[in-house]
């Protein structure tokens, strides 16, 4: 059965630049940066046959776009991405309730057998997330940040 990695966007796999940084992408007015390791480890995992699946709290068109924008970035050619993008899940926890709640990532992860990371940052929002996957028959490790994981 093939394993399944759980991410957040923000604070995970990218962040909002400040005014006069050297950014790395664009989306829309917003100039964002991938996370330190974010788009290696996430490439990775996808290299290795994970399913990943991304749970955000903007719109799943707002989180391809930005996703998009990071892995133009990162090199990908137009091909890999359109590829990549078509095998991974991108959820709007807006559908399902707070991230804050176990009850809301029951209901969005629930298609998804055999979790083995979540990465979210924000202890509560993870602590969830765990408390969740753990009910729904998985234990998967827990990281607030890809940064802590690759360390």
């Amino acid at each position: 059965m093939k394993a399944t990695v759980v991410f957040d966007m923000h604070h995970t796999l990218y962040r909002v630049a400040t005014q006069g940084e050297v950014v790395t992408a664009h989306y829309l007015t917003e100039q964002i940066e991938a996370m330190p390791f974010a788009i290696e480890t996430f490439l990775s995992f996808y290299r290795q046959g994970y399913k990943i699946v991304i749970i955000s709290t903007s719109d799943a068109q707002s989180s391809r776009s930005r996703l998009n924008d990071l892995l133009i970035a990162y090199g990908l050619s137009e091909n890999e991405i359109r590829e990549l993008l078509k095998n991974i899940d991108i959820l709007s926890m807006q559908f399902f309730g707070s991230k804050h709640t176990k009850e809301a990532w029951i209901e969005a992860m629930k298609p998804y057998k055999n979790i083995e990371y979540i990465f979210e940052d924000g202890e509560a929002k993870l602590h969830a997330a765990g408390e969740a996957a753990k009910e729904l028959g998985s234990d998967p490790e827990l990281y607030s940040s890809v940064e802590e994981f690759v360390r």
